[in-house]
């Protein structure tokens, strides 16, 4: 029996006619014709169905579902009104926070250039919402009003929707988590205008391009972004962890009362670990969890594996409590921390790394032997040179402690030696491998709530893996070459990322049980259809506007979200 598949290709929903059998005990799709879009199938029925004399019809279809559901979330923050309020516009045509709103909407559902926003939002249900023509959208106008942003009126904004943000939508700053990421770009190295755009460590390997870096403080409860940072992309995190937690501080002081920023509780990794700053939370009493380098409490740090207890609630999980460690001139609270699943990957990165580094180092042996033949050569390799290209082989995180390389001369050449440290090894194995220490001062704070809030980080990068997905809420491509274009640009990816996780938010606290791309997914394929009437006599003929046919979550989503007023159907009489 055939059935109707549909497949998401680069932002764009396509359907496939499909039959399954049984191949080899396992269902298989054993055939499958393409049908189109969903455009394109209505527009083939409509012709198939329409005889000589007969009234002809025409559907126009518009993104629906998604969109109502981020206006109406960007209403209850009042996300536009702020915006205008802080940078006011004179003259016709949509306001400031509007085209804000439009950038972080097209960022969810279809994130394309300033160039290809027009068409998409006439394809839309803000075409009939806003009533502004699309050339009001083109990339001139964007850019024209993106230019009307200061750091300051950034920083501004996310301090005001930030008020309202936890007053709707009840945010518990309880626990609060920080972290960054870089996203690479195309701006041309000779670009001297932009300072932000650097080349670094780059996240995603594409070390060959600039990147930019961006800071971002989440809610522990379903990661709403609250602030965020842009710096420049050369700067590693335990640099720039001062100055960005700093201003990110200073704006989450404004946003939360006093009340509120004393019970809140920071939480971070030890790539941004800074002792200047621990110390400082100290003295300004910031309660705050992270984990520091195995270096800061060596001993501590290798506890052997039997004095580690099993943490109750967490499986796989052992740990071992220090209490009134004299650390940073102050008695704090040390947690080490035994994960089976963290030792298991870690041995076997260990095992992969010492493979590639071995074959490494024999690859550099045979290419020095070549040099035997070549003895009336000047530029042969040195002893000193040989020793160079060994170190950097093993330059790697406890590789250079495992392996030992000696270089000496054989047949006029250098050759290496190397051998494996097994005691070294073994001692690694049982002592390093799997641990994280955190350090804390939340010392009436259980070891389960101490290591389930630390873990609440890998939520933040599941927010990262988000502005980096190939079809929603994505980063890419930032199409600017100013610092104070990026800025902007960085300041609309992160309110598509804070609507989205909104109405995620009341979703599933409303009892469904779906994820936020799921949910975007499933919204986003909604559609609004207008059926036009287009033949020459049809004065007692009406165009109409209807929901395309929802499926059973979907109705209880626009049910949640409360996006039915924007779906009033509505018929217009085209005598």
């Amino acid at each position: 029996m055939a059935y109707i598949i549909k497949k998401r290709i680069k932002g764009r929903t396509y359907y496939y006619a499909a039959q399954s059998a049984r191949v080899e005990g396992k269902p298989r799709i054993v055939w499958q014709k393409y049908l189109g879009t969903l455009e394109d199938i209505v527009k083939r029925v409509d012709s198939a169905n329409t005889l000589p004399g007969d009234n002809k019809k025409e559907a126009v279809i518009f993104d629906a579902g998604g969109i109502a559901a981020m206006l109406r979330i960007a209403d209850e923050i009042q996300l536009t009104k702020i915006i205008d309020e802080i940078i006011p516009k004179s003259g016709r045509g949509p306001s400031v926070g509007q085209y804000i709103l439009l950038a972080a909407i097209n960022r969810i559902f279809a994130p394309c250039s300033k160039l290809q926003i027009p068409d998409w939002y006439e394809d839309t249900i803000l075409f009939r919402l806003w009533k502004y023509p699309k050339e009001d959208f083109n990339s001139q106008r964007f850019w024209d009003h993106m230019d009307l942003f200061s750091e300051e009126m950034i920083n501004d904004i996310q301090e005001k929707i930030a008020v309202h943000v936890k007053n709707t939508f009840k945010i518990n700053p309880r626990v609060i988590l920080y972290d960054t990421t870089n996203f690479f770009s195309y701006i041309a190295t000779n670009n001297v205008r932009n300072t932000i755009a650097k080349r670094g460590r780059q996240k995603q390997k594409r070390n060959d391009l600039r990147q930019i870096g961006l800071a971002l403080l989440v809610s522990e409860d379903f990661q709403v972004p609250l602030f965020h940072k842009t710096y420049q992309g050369n700067l590693a995190d335990q640099g720039i962890f001062p100055k960005t937690i700093a201003d990110i501080k200073k704006s989450y002081s404004k946003a939360f009362d006093n009340s509120a920023l004393s019970q809140s509780t920071l939480v971070y990794d030890k790539g941004n670990f800074s002792e200047d700053v621990q110390e400082g939370f100290i003295v300004s009493g910031q309660a705050f969890i992270c984990a520091v380098p195995k270096t800061i409490l060596p001993k501590l740090f290798e506890t052997p594996i039997d004095k580690l207890q099993q943490v109750n609630g967490i499986s796989g999980t052992r740990a071992l409590t220090f209490l009134d460690v004299k650390i940073w001139n102050s008695k704090l609270k040390v947690v080490l921390v035994y994960t089976e699943s963290s030792f298991i990957a870690s041995l076997t990165d260990l095992t992969q790394t010492l493979q590639k580094c071995e074959q490494k180092l024999r690859d550099l042996n045979q290419s020095l032997s070549k040099w035997e033949k070549k003895s009336h050569y000047k530029n042969r390799p040195t002893l000193k040179s040989a020793q160079k290209s060994a170190e950097d082989i093993i330059s790697v995180q406890y590789v250079n402690e495992i392996i030992k390389i000696d270089v000496v001369m054989k047949n006029g050449v250098p050759f290496v030696n190397y051998n494996l440290d097994q005691n070294k090894l073994d001692h690694i194995v049982k002592h390093q491998l799997g641990r994280t220490l955190l350090v804390t001062s939340r010392s009436k704070w259980s070891e389960n709530e101490i290591i389930s809030s630390y873990r609440g980080l890998s939520r933040i990068e599941s927010v990262f893996k988000h502005m980096k997905h190939r079809d929603f809420l994505h980063w890419y491509a930032s199409f600017h070459w100013t610092d104070q274009k990026i800025r902007v640009h960085a300041l609309y990816c992160v309110l598509a990322v804070l609507l989205a996780t909104l109405a995620h938010k009341k979703v599933v606290e409303n009892d469904m049980d779906i994820t936020l791309l799921n949910m975007i997914e499933e919204l986003s394929d909604i559609r609004e259809v207008a059926v036009i009437n287009s033949c020459e006599n049809h004065s007692k003929q009406k165009d109409e506007i209807i929901i395309s046919k929802m499926s059973p979550s979907q109705k209880k989503m626009a049910e949640i979200l409360n996006i039915q007023t924007y779906f009033i159907r509505t018929t217009k009489n085209t005598s």
